[in-house]
């Protein structure tokens, strides 16, 4: 036990967080799922465990490639792909651990990321444990490609804040073609060039590159293969409906929040949180992060249905640093309250999702 504790207070306190949160986040995962099973054990997604919803599309892809579903090539291919060479037996864990990994990642380089943007470490700790308990961080737990998406941005912006291009321009790319929303990160490159000079502004240079390559490079393939290079977009349209303007998506999710739908009604609080953090977001971060941010949330009301806009946020984790920011001005028990609140929704969502009641 003792030398246990010595090689705890050993590591670095940015991966003391990490871990400590990682773990207690899977362990509100599995009670979540725990409690699924006992009220509803006949759950077609409790018994898909960690492969549920999303899960079990990247496990087939990872198994048997594109060709096995049409709606399959909504799935952008680098995360699934990375478990294409192994037997079918193996296919599935290897992007549960990848998955899980990547969650480990993500919150270790989120807290570094923000320490050397010039954020109060405690706010930084306290970021890395909004977004490890963010209900919706209960996908970072599955074989969902957030996880792996999350590392890609935050090396890819990291890069371009030390002036790296090469590093920058395989990061975006990577992220383009993880998912659809890595081309996003042109927005920031966008920003960043008008506002930074030097190897900074060369570094965006290659970020944009990157991100648009990435993407291009995916609609090519499904283009030369035959499916078409709209072929994604489409077949998501079963899933989220026609593209509707970013008010017309909050209009629509008002009106599910008082009556017609309470369950789609439910991400009202969730795009209440969204607009707070990016007004922090303003008044805490660069332009560019803001930007990047404030995209993702617009991309993700373009939907005529909202499932998932609460796991879209976490490609943008500077959302949680500007509520963690905020919080420093907080009473104590304020802070200790929120993550209490937060935990149980963790679970309840969790909950919700295994029972079949809930889009993650």
């Amino acid at each position: 036990m003792i030398t246990t504790r010595r090689r705890w207070a050993q590591l670095s306190r940015p991966l003391q967080v990490a871990i400590s949160s990682w773990v207690v986040a899977r362990l509100f995962l599995g009670t979540g799922w725990i409690i699924a099973r006992v009220v509803r054990p006949d759950s077609f997604q409790v018994h898909r465990g960690l492969f549920a919803w999303d899960g079990g599309w990247y496990q087939e892809i990872a198994q048997i490639g594109y060709g096995h579903r049409p709606l399959a090539i909504r799935f952008f291919p680098l995360f699934p792909m990375s478990a294409r060479w192994l037997p079918d037996t193996l296919a599935g864990p290897f992007l549960v651990v990848v998955a899980n990994a990547a969650a480990l990642l993500a919150a270790y380089l989120l807290y570094r990321s923000l320490t050397q943007l010039g954020i109060a470490s405690l706010a930084a700790e306290r970021a890395v444990w909004m977004f490890a308990l963010w209900p919706a961080s209960l996908v970072l737990g599955l074989a969902y490609s957030e996880s792996l998406f999350i590392v890609f941005v935050l090396t890819a912006t990291k890069s371009v804040e030390q002036g790296r291009s090469l590093p920058a321009f395989a990061a975006a790319m990577a992220a383009a073609l993880t998912r659809s929303l890595g081309v996003l990160l042109v927005v920031f490159a966008a920003v960043a060039i008008i506002r930074r000079s030097g190897k900074q502004q060369r570094a965006a240079v290659a970020m944009a590159i990157g991100a648009t390559s990435g993407l291009v490079a995916f609609l090519g393939w499904t283009e030369a293969a035959g499916y078409g290079w709209r072929a994604p977009s489409d077949a998501q349209r079963p899933f989220r409906g026609d593209l509707v303007d970013p008010f017309r998506g909050v209009g629509r999710i008002v009106v599910d929040f008082f009556g017609r739908s309470i369950l789609d009604g439910l991400h009202l609080p969730f795009v209440v949180f969204a607009l707070l953090a990016l007004f922090w977001m303003h008044q805490h971060f660069t332009p560019e992060y803001t930007a990047l941010a404030g995209s993702i949330i617009a991309i993700s009301l373009t939907g005529q249905i909202a499932n998932s806009f609460e796991r879209y946020l976490l490609m943008a984790p500077w959302l949680f640093a500007a509520i963690a920011i905020t919080s420093l001005d907080w009473p104590p028990r304020w802070w200790k309250a929120s993550m209490a609140f937060t935990s149980i929704c963790f679970v309840g969502m969790t909950t919700l999702v295994f029972m079949a009641e809930y889009v993650p």
